[in-house]
């Protein structure tokens, strides 16, 4: 491929496994409000495009349920915690860091929770590892529904 664009490609593989990860524990806490609410899938794929931070509001009006599954207000709290951190991922521009390396930083209103980010190969990584443990934690949450 006859890219013109300077890139890392270590980086960028890193980079769209950070955001397959996403993706697919987003699908889980889809899926975990979709046992809570028969109509929240057709709702969520065919009728209405949600951002994460919208789904993460849905989240939090199902709460308001009383639901008793255990887990899942943890769950919510780390689908809440890992929206901002995703946004910035998203939202951020590359650059050249200090030491000449491509990254990708993030710079907002200083008001946010999370204004400035330099999103460095290991940071990419804590990313995904955190991630990963939501993913796991929502999955358990999923079983118990299940069940």
């Amino acid at each position: 491929m006859n890219i013109r664009i300077p890139y890392n490609e270590e980086y960028t593989k890193k980079l769209g496994l950070a955001l397959y990860i996403f993706a697919y524990y987003e699908g889980t806490i889809v899926d975990i409000l979709s046992y809570i609410d028969n109509e929240f899938r057709l709702e969520y794929y065919r009728k209405c495009s949600l951002t994460s931070g919208q789904l993460k509001n849905k989240f939090k009006n199902y709460l308001s349920y009383n639901l008793k599954i255990d887990g899942l207000l943890e769950c919510y709290e780390n689908f809440r915690n890992s929206i901002d951190w995703r946004n910035s991922l998203i939202h951020a521009h590359p650059a050249t860091d200090c030491d000449g390396e491509i990254i990708l930083n993030y710079q907002t209103n200083l008001k946010k929770l999370i204004h400035d980010h330099k999103w460095t190969y290991s940071e990419i990584d804590n990313f995904i590892n955190t991630i990963n443990k939501y993913e796991i934690s929502a999955a358990e949450v999923l079983d118990k529904i299940r069940k």
